[in-house]
């Protein structure tokens, strides 16, 4: 398990340089778009014009709004830099999540979990067609348990392998983050369930609340 975990965490780190660079390359585009719409309100004396200019702006801005407050800041970062990454691959990126109910876990342990969830999900419908693109992230409490709920829309071809699922394109690296995750969810002493129905894939984590 610890060359899994290893392997697993030695693929995420080239992934974070990549998506690190993904992400300022994305901010770099925006910025260029930023100063044309500025460069052509600038030049022009129509005030209708204008208007549709500073429209498109904070369109723009709004959309580009990434910026998740869930009360814990390690996952705070965690979900904003993966809903910058969903954005960039036309995902509709959708969180609703309580992170005051994972202060439990280290932060080295919560990265691991979602990093790896997350990742899967996002290259999984960056193959999808763009009106199947939805990734829906839920974490909340009922009654002593808290669930942790991960579901994107997923037609590929997938199977199962000791409970955790198995691309035929990708054997490796998915396998190994999954893995990671069962590890994770063990190492605090959940319950890690895994559904594919009517090309909906579900990932469900149910951890019980101490403290409730």
């Amino acid at each position: 398990m610890e060359k899994v975990i290893l392997n697993s965490l030695l693929h995420n780190k080239e992934a974070q340089f990549n998506q690190t660079k993904n992400n300022i390359d994305l901010i770099n585009m925006k910025i260029h778009d930023f100063k044309k719409l500025i460069d052509t309100y600038n030049y022009s004396n129509d005030q209708n014009t204008q208007k549709e200019i500073i429209k498109e702006i904070e369109s723009q801005v709004e959309l580009y709004n990434c910026s998740i407050k869930t009360g814990n800041i390690s996952l705070d970062v965690i979900l904003t830099d993966k809903g910058l990454q969903a954005q960039k691959n036309d995902i509709n990126f959708v969180a609703m999540v309580d992170g005051k109910l994972l202060s439990f876990m280290k932060d080295a342990d919560l990265y691991s979990l979602f990093e790896n969830a997350l990742d899967n999900a996002i290259n999984s419908l960056s193959k999808e067609e763009k009106e199947n693109r939805y990734l829906n992230v839920l974490v909340k409490q009922i009654g002593a348990v808290i669930l942790i709920s991960i579901e994107n829309y997923c037609s590929q071809d997938i199977s199962f392998n000791d409970g955790l699922p198995i691309t035929k394109n990708d054997k490796n690296y998915h396998g190994f983050g999954m893995k990671s995750i069962s590890y994770m969810v063990e190492k605090y002493h959940g319950n890690l369930s895994i559904a594919i129905n009517d090309n909906i894939f579900n990932l469900n984590i149910l951890f019980l609340n101490k403290t409730a």
